[in-house]
Protein backbone atom coordinates (compact mmCIF):
# COMPACT_ATOMS: atom_id res chain seq x y z
CA UNK A 1 0.00 0.00 0.00
CA UNK A 2 2.37 2.39 0.84
CA UNK A 3 4.37 1.67 -2.82
CA UNK A 4 1.32 2.41 -4.12
CA UNK A 5 0.49 5.74 -2.40
CA UNK A 6 4.22 6.95 -3.27
CA UNK A 7 3.51 6.46 -6.51
CA UNK A 8 0.34 8.69 -6.76
CA UNK A 9 2.47 10.96 -4.72
CA UNK A 10 5.32 11.15 -7.24
CA UNK A 11 2.38 11.46 -10.09
CA UNK A 12 1.18 14.37 -8.23
CA UNK A 13 4.70 15.39 -8.14
CA UNK A 14 5.25 15.40 -11.64
CA UNK A 15 1.91 17.24 -12.78
CA UNK A 16 2.27 20.26 -10.54
CA UNK A 17 6.18 20.60 -10.78
CA UNK A 18 5.61 24.11 -12.71
CA UNK A 19 4.20 26.09 -10.11
CA UNK A 20 7.20 24.83 -7.67
CA UNK A 21 9.74 25.94 -10.06
CA UNK A 22 7.94 29.44 -11.04
CA UNK A 23 7.54 30.12 -7.33
CA UNK A 24 11.87 29.63 -6.51
CA UNK A 25 14.81 31.65 -7.55
CA UNK A 26 17.35 28.72 -8.94
CA UNK A 27 21.09 28.55 -9.71
CA UNK A 28 21.52 28.05 -13.36
CA UNK A 29 20.42 29.53 -16.54
CA UNK A 30 16.30 28.94 -17.22
CA UNK A 31 14.37 27.38 -19.95
CA UNK A 32 10.99 27.94 -20.16
CA UNK A 33 8.31 25.77 -22.13
CA UNK A 34 6.26 22.91 -22.01
CA UNK A 35 6.74 19.18 -20.76
CA UNK A 36 4.95 16.30 -21.56
CA UNK A 37 4.60 13.74 -19.08
CA UNK A 38 3.72 9.98 -20.52
CA UNK A 39 2.61 7.39 -17.95
CA UNK A 40 1.03 4.33 -17.97
CA UNK A 41 0.40 5.31 -21.53
CA UNK A 42 -1.52 8.06 -20.75
CA UNK A 43 0.12 11.28 -21.97
CA UNK A 44 -0.61 14.89 -20.37
CA UNK A 45 0.88 18.45 -21.74
CA UNK A 46 2.02 20.95 -19.33
CA UNK A 47 2.41 24.51 -20.09
CA UNK A 48 4.93 27.39 -17.25
CA UNK A 49 7.44 24.47 -17.14
CA UNK A 50 10.90 25.32 -16.21
CA UNK A 51 13.98 23.67 -15.65
CA UNK A 52 17.41 24.69 -15.35
CA UNK A 53 21.41 24.41 -16.65
CA UNK A 54 24.21 25.20 -14.80
CA UNK A 55 27.20 24.95 -16.89
CA UNK A 56 30.72 23.85 -16.09
CA UNK A 57 33.49 27.01 -16.69
CA UNK A 58 35.09 24.66 -19.61
CA UNK A 59 31.19 24.40 -21.08
CA UNK A 60 31.39 20.67 -21.68
CA UNK A 61 28.89 19.76 -19.14
CA UNK A 62 26.34 20.95 -17.01
CA UNK A 63 24.11 19.77 -14.15
CA UNK A 64 20.55 19.78 -15.50
CA UNK A 65 17.73 19.93 -12.52
CA UNK A 66 13.76 20.10 -12.25
CA UNK A 67 13.79 21.76 -8.91
CA UNK A 68 11.74 21.39 -5.77
CA UNK A 69 8.54 19.28 -6.49
CA UNK A 70 5.78 20.75 -4.05
CA UNK A 71 1.97 19.37 -3.48
CA UNK A 72 1.08 22.07 -1.35
CA UNK A 73 2.95 24.76 -1.83
CA UNK A 74 4.95 24.34 1.43
CA UNK A 75 6.22 20.69 1.53
CA UNK A 76 9.32 19.93 -1.30
CA UNK A 77 8.81 16.44 -2.59
CA UNK A 78 12.11 16.61 -4.24
CA UNK A 79 14.33 17.88 -6.76
CA UNK A 80 15.50 15.50 -9.90
CA UNK A 81 19.28 16.89 -10.42
CA UNK A 82 21.65 15.33 -13.00
CA UNK A 83 25.40 16.23 -12.56
CA UNK A 84 28.31 15.61 -14.92
CA UNK A 85 25.80 15.69 -18.43
CA UNK A 86 27.87 15.55 -21.11
CA UNK A 87 27.63 18.40 -23.64
CA UNK A 88 28.80 18.04 -27.49
CA UNK A 89 28.67 20.78 -30.29
CA UNK A 90 27.71 19.49 -33.72
CA UNK A 91 27.14 21.14 -36.62
CA UNK A 92 24.84 24.46 -36.98
CA UNK A 93 26.35 24.92 -33.37
CA UNK A 94 23.79 22.67 -31.96
CA UNK A 95 24.60 21.38 -28.53
CA UNK A 96 23.76 17.67 -27.73
CA UNK A 97 23.18 16.94 -24.21
CA UNK A 98 23.72 13.16 -22.54
CA UNK A 99 23.86 12.05 -18.95
CA UNK A 100 22.82 9.64 -16.11
CA UNK A 101 22.00 9.42 -12.41
CA UNK A 102 20.45 6.88 -10.06
CA UNK A 103 19.50 6.10 -6.83
CA UNK A 104 17.59 9.96 -6.72
CA UNK A 105 15.44 9.85 -3.61
CA UNK A 106 12.09 12.04 -3.67
CA UNK A 107 9.35 11.88 -1.32
CA UNK A 108 11.64 11.62 1.73
CA UNK A 109 13.39 8.19 0.26
CA UNK A 110 9.78 6.87 -0.19
CA UNK A 111 10.26 6.86 -3.97
CA UNK A 112 13.79 5.81 -5.04
CA UNK A 113 14.40 6.67 -9.32
CA UNK A 114 17.11 6.44 -11.61
CA UNK A 115 17.33 8.81 -14.33
CA UNK A 116 18.85 9.49 -17.87
CA UNK A 117 18.61 12.20 -20.50
CA UNK A 118 19.56 12.97 -23.52
CA UNK A 119 18.45 16.05 -26.11
CA UNK A 120 19.52 19.36 -27.87
CA UNK A 121 19.89 22.96 -27.88
CA UNK A 122 20.41 25.12 -31.29
CA UNK A 123 21.87 28.18 -31.13
CA UNK A 124 18.94 30.47 -30.35
CA UNK A 125 18.38 28.47 -27.17
CA UNK A 126 15.70 26.22 -27.93
CA UNK A 127 15.33 22.96 -25.99
CA UNK A 128 14.50 19.59 -26.91
CA UNK A 129 15.13 16.85 -23.95
CA UNK A 130 13.79 13.90 -23.35
CA UNK A 131 14.22 12.49 -19.90
CA UNK A 132 13.78 9.09 -18.84
CA UNK A 133 12.83 8.59 -15.13
CA UNK A 134 12.45 4.64 -13.82
CA UNK A 135 10.84 4.31 -10.42
CA UNK A 136 12.81 1.70 -8.82
CA UNK A 137 9.92 -0.53 -7.02
CA UNK A 138 11.90 -3.50 -6.08
CA UNK A 139 15.96 -3.38 -6.92
CA UNK A 140 15.84 -7.13 -7.07
CA UNK A 141 12.86 -7.44 -9.48
CA UNK A 142 13.68 -5.14 -12.43
CA UNK A 143 10.22 -5.65 -14.31
CA UNK A 144 8.67 -4.00 -10.93
CA UNK A 145 9.86 -0.78 -12.27
CA UNK A 146 7.64 1.99 -13.24
CA UNK A 147 8.86 3.89 -16.10
CA UNK A 148 8.10 7.57 -16.57
CA UNK A 149 8.82 9.38 -19.90
CA UNK A 150 9.08 13.42 -19.71
CA UNK A 151 9.89 15.48 -22.60
CA UNK A 152 10.47 19.05 -22.23
CA UNK A 153 10.47 21.45 -25.15
CA UNK A 154 11.22 25.08 -24.50
CA UNK A 155 13.56 28.16 -24.79
CA UNK A 156 16.20 29.62 -22.66
CA UNK A 157 15.02 32.59 -21.30
CA UNK A 158 16.19 36.16 -22.64
CA UNK A 159 19.16 38.40 -20.27
CA UNK A 160 20.51 35.63 -19.03
CA UNK A 161 24.04 34.23 -18.97
CA UNK A 162 25.64 30.40 -18.97
CA UNK A 163 28.13 30.72 -16.59
CA UNK A 164 30.84 30.57 -19.39
CA UNK A 165 30.02 34.46 -20.01
CA UNK A 166 30.32 35.69 -16.60
CA UNK A 167 34.24 35.31 -17.08
CA UNK A 168 36.29 38.16 -15.55
CA UNK A 169 37.58 40.17 -19.01
CA UNK A 170 40.39 41.66 -17.37
CA UNK A 171 44.01 39.62 -16.87
CA UNK A 172 44.86 41.09 -13.82
CA UNK A 173 41.28 40.10 -12.29
CA UNK A 174 41.63 38.70 -9.04
CA UNK A 175 39.08 36.58 -6.56
CA UNK A 176 38.04 38.51 -4.08
CA UNK A 177 35.39 36.27 -2.43
CA UNK A 178 34.12 32.59 -2.74
CA UNK A 179 30.83 31.50 -2.01
CA UNK A 180 28.48 28.74 -1.55
CA UNK A 181 24.89 28.92 -3.31
CA UNK A 182 23.44 29.63 0.04
CA UNK A 183 24.95 32.33 0.42
CA UNK A 184 27.80 31.35 2.95
CA UNK A 185 31.16 32.50 2.00
CA UNK A 186 34.12 30.10 1.92
CA UNK A 187 37.94 29.90 2.14
CA UNK A 188 38.15 28.29 -1.40
CA UNK A 189 36.02 26.53 -4.02
CA UNK A 190 34.14 23.41 -3.21
CA UNK A 191 32.93 20.58 -4.99
CA UNK A 192 30.05 21.75 -6.39
CA UNK A 193 28.16 25.73 -7.43
CA UNK A 194 30.53 28.00 -6.54
CA UNK A 195 29.79 31.94 -6.37
CA UNK A 196 33.18 33.62 -6.95
CA UNK A 197 33.60 37.58 -7.27
CA UNK A 198 36.61 39.36 -8.80
CA UNK A 199 38.12 42.53 -8.10
CA UNK A 200 36.72 43.92 -11.15
CA UNK A 201 32.93 43.83 -10.04
CA UNK A 202 32.55 40.55 -12.22
CA UNK A 203 30.58 37.98 -10.66
CA UNK A 204 30.38 34.29 -11.90
CA UNK A 205 28.66 30.69 -11.46
CA UNK A 206 31.70 27.88 -11.22
CA UNK A 207 30.69 24.27 -11.18
CA UNK A 208 33.50 22.07 -9.53
CA UNK A 209 33.74 18.64 -10.50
Amino acid sequence: MKKIYSLLIFCVALMTMAQAVAQESHPGVRYDGSITIDLFGSKTTLENQSVYIVNSADGTSCEFALYDFSLDGESSIGSIEVPNVKIVSGADNIKNYSGAKDGIELAKGDIIANCTLDGTETSDGTMAMNIHVVWVMDPTNPESNVPIEVTFNGKKVPGQTSGIDDIATSADAKVVKVYNQNGMELSEPAKGLNIVVYSNGVTKKVLVK
